[in-house]
């Protein structure tokens, strides 16, 4: 009976500790970031979002149209659907989304 009590200690101890680790690694996440280039698919100043027909990101992901939040709401205003970009896609700070947002080619000026 000694031996099951001290068995139990111990397994009540494990998973006590393990959510404590996994809590530290998180809060130590090393923010990673990536350049994205591609073409303004939509704008949602509303819900801070912008969708995206972005180019391979080597190391990251293949090519393909994504939404992406954006760190600025500032950034989307300056944005139109069409419009070529370059910006930065943030991992690893909450949730994946955009900063410095640049555009690089206009859609304005195709007509």
């Amino acid at each position: 009976m000694k031996h099951v009590k001290l068995a139990l200690c111990l397994m009540m101890t494990i998973a006590l500790a393990l959510p404590l680790g996994t809590a530290a690694q998180t809060q130590t996440a090393q923010v990673q970031r990536y350049k994205l280039t591609g073409t303004v698919k939509s704008v949602d100043t509303k819900d801070h979002k912008v969708a995206v027909d972005g180019k391979d990101i080597p190391g990251f992901m293949a090519a393909m149209t994504m939404t992406y939040s954006a760190g600025k709401n500032e950034d989307l205003k300056k944005v139109s659907s069409g419009d070529q970009i370059q910006a930065d896609v943030v991992v690893g700070d909450g949730p994946t989304h955009l900063e410095n947002i640049k555009v690089t080619g206009s859609a304005k000026g195709k007509q």
